[in-house]
Formats: C-alpha cells, sequence, structure tokens
C-alpha cells in the first residue's frame, strides 16, 4: 500500500450458491490486522484457521510507533460494523524509546475511533534477550497494565495478554 492512500475494506460479495436465489447478499466479515513487525505473518496463519468466514487484511509496519501504526491517514475504519473486527499489536517502539505516554494516548483514540467495530488489542510483548528484572521489560509491564486500565471504560475494546513463556524456535535440534 502506497504511503498517503486510504484503507478500504470490501463490503460484501455476491456469490450464486443457491439456484433459486442467485442476487442473495452476502456480507463477508472483515478483519484487520494492525501491528509492527511482530505480526509479520500473522494475517496468513490466523487466515488459515478461519478459511472464508472473514475477509482477512493485514498491514505490517516494521519500527513503527503505535501513532505510525494505527494514524487515521491510513486506517478509516467508518465501514467497519459491529461483525468486524481490528486486531492491533504495537508498542514495542514507543516503550523503547521511552514515548510510553504517548503510545498510551494514541490506543486510547484508536479506542474511541473504533467504537462502531471490535477491537483486540494484544499486549506489547517482552524482550527476551533481555532479564525480567531489566528496565525495559519492567517498563513493558507497566504499559500493558497501563493500556489495561485505560481500556477498561471500552466495551468494543478487549485486551488480550500474550503468552510470558518462551517458546523455543527449534525444535529438538540437536547441536553435534
Amino acid at each position: 500500500m502506497a504511503l498517503g492512500q486510504r484503507f478500504t475494506l470490501p463490503q460484501e460479495r455476491k456469490l450464486n450458491t443457491d439456484k433459486r436465489d442467485a442476487t442473495r447478499t452476502y456480507v463477508k466479515n472483515n478483519l484487520l490486522l494492525l501491528g509492527d513487525s511482530h505480526t509479520k505473518g500473522l494475517a496468513e496463519r490466523i487466515s488459515c484457521s478461519l478459511g472464508n468466514s472473514f475477509s482477512i487484511t493485514g498491514i505490517t509496519k516494521p519500527n513503527a510507533n503505535i501513532k505510525g501504526i494505527t494514524s487515521p491517514k491510513y486506517l478509516t475504519p467508518a465501514n467497519l460494523t459491529k461483525h468486524d473486527m481490528i486486531i492491533f499489536c504495537g508498542g514495542t517502539r514507543d516503550i523503547s524509546r521511552n514515548e510510553s505516554n504517548s503510545g498510551l494516548r494514541v490506543s486510547k483514540e484508536l479506542a474511541q475511533r473504533t467504537s462502531n467495530t471490535n477491537v483486540i488489542l494484544l499486549e506489547a510483548p517482552i524482550r527476551y534477550d533481555l532479564p525480567l528484572s531489566s528496565c525495559v521489560n519492567i517498563e513493558v509491564k507497566l504499559f500493558n497494565k497501563r493500556m489495561r486500565g485505560l481500556m477498561t471504560p471500552f466495551n468494543h475494546v478487549k485486551v488480550v495478554s500474550a503468552s510470558t513463556e518462551r517458546e523455543s524456535t527449534i525444535p529438538d535440534m540437536a547441536y553435534t
């Protein structure tokens, strides 16, 4: 998607599955996945799991802060309904640059702008290359706690905790 280009989701599709009523209109639910580099490839995996019930669009902006990912210039949620969903994962750049307050403010603005659709916010992941007691991981935990608190008044927003267990990325690989 080119910079400055607005993003719009498909509204509906006509499927010719019923011989008696070929003009029946089926509305396909939209799922919009927004995020930083942590969401790379996630839209494809979700698409394989959900099948054809959702029209899935993934927008990944590596090394972007929350404002850059959720900018109204790129995201216009006016055509989203209560049957649609936005999944958002971001905040790692804001936390690493000591800009968590602005990241939380923009997350709250996203929740206010998307009151007509369902939103799932994924918590910022901890840094596994640093000890849990490091200042960055402490800031990640504080950011996630403050985000959960900020999103409680919004009934359409659900904050989902990311797994804190580090899973091996190389299964049973023996080194010789």
